[in-house]
């Protein structure tokens, strides 16, 4: 009997916890073929309702805006994010006064001419590198201006021969302080350094009418005759000639800008202070003949979604994502215990079953599905809109089997379907909570571990990897990255037995700087290690005990000189007057009275429990590097010692830094391929001498 039992099979179950069906952008949609108006956002992926004829905001326009993504190209951001705006119409430079809500002009451009500080049919301007950069179009020149006082800093004219006479009408700015001039006659973006030296040229781009640079470095070249906008990377250009890619939309390319601080649109207008400023600085009243942005409705219906469960109770739906008000979803199911073809499921009207609409809920949302048994299922999910604003789907899942707690409670409440039913519904409730406790359970080892610690700096009660580090007693400073506070708390747990010591303290600031402890070897397989490994790299000392400063005559082998130090008054210039057996060398204002220790162990107290730490000058750029390096000294240095902080620039400096190991950063030789503008950098480059010029064994480039 008990080997009869064995061959049959096993009796169907439920699982101890349900299964899950996840429908998102990396996941795949598993969309049929019955989608209508819905689009997948270029922003963040998310199912959205498709733009309305006219509503997408293109990315070239006759403004510079890039579909509002950037400032108008008369427009640039000055010192503490003061607004300047080109008065094309008057030949003048403005300022926006946040107080009045009015654009004031500033006394710097002299009106229209040939001058300079005056400008003739000016183009595009920017501000980088601590100047305005302006392109005078009509006299075929840039003037740049400084952004402290606006003074005249240099006027840059053509900068080498070209086949026409050149046009800048545009002008950008990356964070490398690469200055980008776009040249219309000769369709080439001229690349200069924030000083004027002039680097290369992008050719072959086209009549060219306005540029931008996104945060990824990447230059937007708007020429004219197009509705599209070519994306270049500037340091592959010359290899290629090829743009990364071509857009059209500005939403698809929103991502890759810094959001502005108010909203710029397309038409060169500025929303500031509750009011409208068209191109010139001027007050307008806005245009309310905007139309709709997006689809008022739109549908999908996904492939049969197969449980692999005979007769399967689907549990419930959820869906991340945002529900504005006047922008709905409604979720509709349908299940089966057979496949059915596409066709037949997209001709279904009535046999759908409806979940509570999302209109202006709370994201994630979800609901229980009450659709008969069946191991297959297909959702559908019905988009509606005012057409302002579009629900944003950014994830769907569907879980089950239904696993309820009715399973513990006696027979007689699940022999009614529909009281079954109810029954399950009506537990659910405390079946979320008891499973939200289950998965913090299930997954609790991830909380003890420093590099999967949750970490958040914005609340200190919700930081579990600060709490974690108290458990071993390790106070983390919350000034540190969180990087480093996570490889600090791994790693602290091995230097517990040198705490308090100069090693100890020497190891912690290893950690600190993100030096690595030890070797890392590459090889994982079992048995003798066969890689070969590169030379043992030596950390820096960064703690220098000073009784190794001391300077010792030993009898038969000391030789006076310079360095040998004969008598403690000599080490800390002690006072002393003339007696029987001695010379005094008291002098005003020379020597100290020191009546603390004795003079004969002077040699011993100045040099004893004492220790200066060497760290690099990044480590004092701001009060809150500087702080937590101090702290972190002041923690782990041995009790009785006396510590001094040396911040080390990167340079050799005879008689100021020239400890090799310890205040001393000698760098490597560059390697072959780097190259300074068009020269190749090598053992015998030398930088120096004027501006802009590199010496190159006896020949000087430009």
């Amino acid at each position: 009997m008990t080997q009869a039992a064995a061959l049959l099979p096993p009796v169907p179950a439920p699982p101890h916890d349900p299964y899950s069906i996840v429908l998102d952008w990396r996941a795949g949609w598993r969309m049929s073929g019955a989608v209508t108006n819905l689009e997948l956002s270029p922003l963040d992926h998310a199912l959205v309702l498709q733009p309305a004829a006219g509503g997408t905001t293109p990315l070239a326009d006759d403004y510079g805006t890039f579909g509002g993504l950037v400032l108008p190209d008369n427009a640039a951001f000055g010192p503490d994010y003061l607004l300047l705006l080109l008065d094309r119409k008057r030949t003048r430079l403005l300022r926006f006064d946040p107080c009045d809500c009015v654009f004031t002009p500033l006394p710097c451009i002299a009106g229209k001419g040939t001058r300079p500080r005056q400008l003739k049919d000016p183009g595009g301007m920017v501000a980088a590198c601590g100047n305005l950069y302006i392109c005078d179009t009509g006299n075929a020149r840039v003037q740049v201006f400084g952004l402290r006082g606006l003074p005249l800093r240099a006027i840059w004219q053509q900068p080498v021969a070209l086949p026409q006479p050149w046009l800048p009408v545009a002008a950008a700015a990356d964070a490398r302080g690469h200055i980008f001039i776009g040249d219309r006659n000769n369709g080439m973006v001229h690349v200069f350094a924030g000083t004027g030296r002039y680097l290369r040229s992008l050719d072959a781009l086209g009549a060219i009418l306005h540029l931008a640079v996104d945060c990824d470095g990447r230059l937007y070249v708007q020429v004219e005759g197009t509705p599209d906008v070519a994306i270049i990377d500037p340091a592959t250009w010359l290899d290629t000639h090829l743009p990364v890619e071509t857009q059209t939309r500005a939403d698809e390319v929103a991502a890759h800008f810094p959001k502005l601080p108010f909203v710029v649109l397309p038409d060169g207008h500025f929303k500031l202070c509750g009011g409208e400023f068209d191109d010139n600085g001027d007050p307008v009243a806005p245009d309310p003949t905007i139309g709709p942005v997006y689809q008022t409705s739109g549908s999908m219906i996904t492939v049969a979604l197969d449980s692999g469960i005979y007769k399967c109770v689907w549990d419930r739906l959820e869906l991340d994502g945002e529900f504005p008000e006047g922008a709905g979803v409604v979720a509709s199911v349908y299940t089966s215990e057979t496949p059915i073809p596409d066709a037949i499921i997209d001709s279904l009207t009535d046999e759908w079953i409806d979940c509570p609409p999302c209109d202006g809920v709370a994201s994630p949302w979800d609901c229980m599905l009450r659709a008969p048994a069946g191991r297959y299922l297909w959702l559908r999910l019905s988009f509606t809109s005012h057409g302002d604003a579009t629900a944003r789907i950014r994830r769907a899942r569907v879980v089950f089997p239904r696993v309820s707690l009715r399973r513990y409670l006696p027979g007689t409440f699940g022999s009614d379907p529909i009281a079954g039913e109810f029954t399950d519904r009506f537990l659910s409730i405390f079946d979320r909570t008891f499973r939200g406790i289950e998965s913090t359970v299930d997954w609790q080892a991830h909380f003890y571990d420093p590099l999967s610690s949750p970490a958040n700096d914005s609340d200190r009660t919700r930081d579990f990897l600060s709490w974690l580090a108290t458990w071993i007693g390790v106070t983390l400073d919350r000034s540190w990255p969180i990087a480093r506070r996570r490889r600090y708390l791994k790693m602290v747990g091995k230097l517990f037995p040198l705490r308090g010591t100069v090693p100890g303290l020497r190891k912690n600031l290893q950690l600190y700087l993100g030096l690595p402890l030890e070797d890392d070897c590459k090889q994982t397989t079992c048995g003798p290690c066969t890689t070969k490994k590169p030379p043992k790299w030596k950390p820096p000392e960064l703690v220098l005990e000073h009784y190794r400063l001391r300077r010792w005559l030993f009898l038969g082998a000391g030789r006076l000189g310079a360095e040998a130090k004969l008598w403690g008054d000599n080490i800390v210039n002690r006072s002393r007057l003339d007696g029987a057996n001695c010379r005094g060398n008291a002098q005003l204002g020379v020597t100290e009275l020191n009546t603390t220790q004795d003079p004969v162990r002077d040699p011993f107290w100045v040099y004893a429990h004492k220790v200066t730490v060497f760290a690099p000058a990044s480590c004092a750029y701001t009060p809150t590097a500087k702080r937590g390096l101090e702290r972190l000294v002041r923690a782990e240095r041995p009790a009785h010692v006396a510590y001094q902080i040396v911040y080390v620039e990167p340079r050799f400096r005879i008689g100021v830094q020239s400890m090799i190991g310890f205040d001393t950063a000698v760098g490597r030789y560059p390697g072959a391929n780097t190259k300074l503008g068009e020269a190749r950098l090598g053992r015998a480059t030398m930088l120096g001498g004027d501006r802009g010029a590199i010496a190159v064994g006896k020949q000087r480039l430009r």
